[in-house]
């Protein structure tokens, strides 16, 4: 009889500590994550500017909109739908989506992030979309995963040959951006196909390849720590996500801005920008350096300016985006635009 008061205490304090954890959560995370976030301080400023109704609505539908996608995902997942609910899938793409906002480099991260959750949440083998495996025989594999929805040609037990045509790229399953994720496996194993495997073969063996890669195939893949992925001009700031970019950014009118912005991968902290636009005659409209605070695997970043009263003059626009590392300069690409 004596121990029952102490367990009711202990429930009371276990009960306490469970809804004091959020404020100080909460709290935490305003006065030392998001002062560290590069923008913060003037994306509230901003924020300041709205005027409360139109501020709550914008937030309101942001999270129904995440809502529907939760649903909508819920749908997907088929047999594994009953692994997961949806208020799970709500959080995961409110945690995706708050990483791939303020982290630089936050489109793969949360890429990553939402493979990570939706396995941990039990949804397991529809994040790679509409897919192909393609059995080599002993053992080795490879997977073109995240292809365009439609676009297969091939079909189960056929044979293919080196060379011949699967599908297109596209952004199905997990995927914010198009692109092929190619992956080798050796006996359910992944093997790394810049550096190989020991492969038993006839001829020797006990020898180590360097690689998977025919020769061909080893220089036009060579490895690229920094590149561009895309670029252009454009009258608005594109989403920074490109799951986001419904309608391809462009130069939408003579009197609106004129901004060239660029995706790519592997920037560094220390790297300089320089973004330039021409216009129709040749001459230099607009030129800005900027450097790359912290960098990432995925970045993006955008430069411009407002129209003049008069409008831009019709003619063809060139973007010149340039990205330099200890003075060399590592990234040089060009666009263009027409304004009729």
């Amino acid at each position: 009889m004596n121990g029952a008061p102490k367990a009711r205490r202990s429930t009371g304090l276990r009960a306490t500590f469970r809804w004091a954890k959020w404020p100080i959560f909460l709290l935490v995370f305003w006065l030392f994550i998001l002062p560290i976030v590069p923008g913060f301080g003037d994306a509230l400023s901003k924020l300041g500017e709205v005027e409360p109704m139109w501020l709550f609505l914008g937030i309101v539908l942001e999270f129904a909109a995440l809502l529907c996608y939760s649903m909508l995902t819920h749908v997907a997942l088929g047999q594994d739908s009953d692994k997961v609910r949806i208020f799970t899938l709500f959080r995961i793409q409110l945690s995706t989506r708050s990483l791939g906002s303020l982290v630089p480099g936050g489109s793969a991260a949360s890429n990553a992030l939402g493979f990570r959750l939706m396995t941990l949440a039990g949804a397991n083998g529809r994040d790679a979309g509409n897919g192909v495996v393609i059995d080599h025989g002993n053992g080795w594999e490879t997977q073109y995963s995240h292809l365009k929805r439609g676009s297969l040609i091939v079909r189960p037990g056929q044979r293919i040959a080196a060379g011949e045509r699967l599908g297109l790229v596209g952004m199905s399953g997990n995927s914010e951006f198009p692109h092929l994720h190619f992956s080798v496996r050796l006996h359910g194993k992944p093997v790394d196909p810049f550096i190989g495997a020991t492969v038993p073969a006839a001829c020797d063996a006990t020898k180590i390849r360097p690689g998977l890669w025919t020769t061909d195939a080893a220089r036009a893949l060579a490895y690229t720590p920094t590149a561009p992925i895309t670029l252009g001009l454009a009258s608005r700031v594109p989403p920074r996500a490109v799951a986001d970019r419904a309608i391809p950014p462009a130069v939408e009118g003579a009197t609106l801005p004129l901004l060239i912005w660029v995706d790519l991968i592997g920037a560094q902290d220390g790297d300089v920008q320089i973004f330039e636009i021409q216009g129709p005659d040749g001459a230099l409209l607009h030129s800005q350096t900027l450097p790359v605070s912290k960098g990432g695997l995925s970045w993006f970043a955008y430069s411009g300016k407002r129209a003049p009263a008069a409008g831009w003059p019709k003619g063809r626009y060139v973007g010149s985006y340039i990205l330099k590392r200890d003075g060399a300069t590592i990234v040089q690409q060009r666009t263009f635009a027409t304004i009729p």
